[in-house]
C-alpha cells in the first residue's frame, strides 16, 4: 500500500513538475526585471533626464520660457522631459516647470492641466505649485478654484519668508469670491501662527473691516 501511494505521489510530481518549473522562471524573471529597472535602468534615465532638465531650467531663468518648454535643435524643453522621462525625479519636476511656463506664457489652460497633475513631498515647492495652480484659476476668473488653491498653499508650509505672503493671498482671494467667513479664518490663521511677520501688521484692519460688514 506505501508504494502505490509513493509511486501516485510521484507521479504526481512528475506531473506538477512542468507547472513548478515555469512559476520558478517567472518569479526569477520578476525578481531580475525589478533589479534592472530600479538600480540600473532608473538611475540612467534620471541622469539624462536630469542633463536636459538643467538646460531647460537655465533658460527659465532666463525668462525664455517658450524656449525652456519646448527646447530647440540645442537643447530639450521640460515638455519633452516630462513626456519622455516617466517614473523619474526630473520629469515631475518639468510638470511643474512646465506649468510655470504655461502660466507665463498666458496658457492658461495648459497650466492648469500641468500643475494639477504635480505632487512633492518638499513643503515650500509644493506652496509654490498650489499658488500657481491659484494663479492660473484667477486668470481664467474662477475665483473660487482659486481660492482653493491659494488656501492649500497657505497651509501647505510653516516657512516664515513663504507662509505669511501666501495666507494674506488666500484672505484676499476669499474675500473677492464674497466668502468673508473663509477670508476672516485665513486673516485670524495669519495673526495666530505668525504674529510678527511683516503681513500680519494689515491683518487687524482686515479683520476689522470684515467683521463690522
Amino acid at each position: 500500500m506505501d508504494n502505490i501511494n509513493l509511486n501516485d505521489w510521484t507521479n504526481k510530481l512528475k506531473q506538477n513538475q512542468k507547472p513548478i518549473t515555469i512559476g520558478l522562471s517567472l518569479i526569477a524573471v520578476i525578481i531580475l526585471g525589478g533589479y534592472y529597472f530600479t538600480q540600473i535602468f532608473l538611475p540612467e534615465r534620471e541622469a539624462e533626464a536630469q542633463d536636459n532638465l538643467f538646460m531647460a531650467q537655465i533658460n527659465f531663468e532666463k525668462k525664455n520660457y517658450d524656449l525652456a518648454l519646448n527646447g530647440d535643435v540645442k537643447s530639450k524643453g521640460f515638455n519633452y522631459v516630462k513626456d519622455n522621462y516617466t517614473f523619474t525625479k526630473a520629469a515631475d519636476l518639468a510638470g511643474l516647470y512646465a506649468g510655470l511656463c504655461n502660466l507665463n506664457l498666458g496658457k492658461f489652460d495648459k497650466a492648469i492641466e500641468d500643475l494639477k497633475g504635480y505632487s512633492t513631498n518638499v513643503e515650500e515647492i509644493q506652496a509654490v505649485a498650489h499658488s500657481a495652480l491659484g494663479d492660473a484659476y484667477s486668470e481664467k476668473n474662477n475665483m473660487s478654484e482659486a481660492a482653493a488653491c491659494y488656501e492649500k498653499a497657505a497651509k501647505a508650509t510653516k516657512n516664515t519668508a513663504l507662509a505669511p505672503r501666501l495666507i494674506l493671498k488666500a484672505g484676499k482671494a476669499f474675500e473677492v469670491n464674497k466668502n468673508n467667513e473663509k477670508a476672516l479664518e485665513m486673516y485670524k490663521y495669519l495673526e495666530q501662527e505668525f504674529p510678527g511677520a511683516e503681513e500680519t501688521q494689515f491683518t487687524q484692519l482686515l479683520i476689522a473691516k470684515l467683521e463690522s460688514i
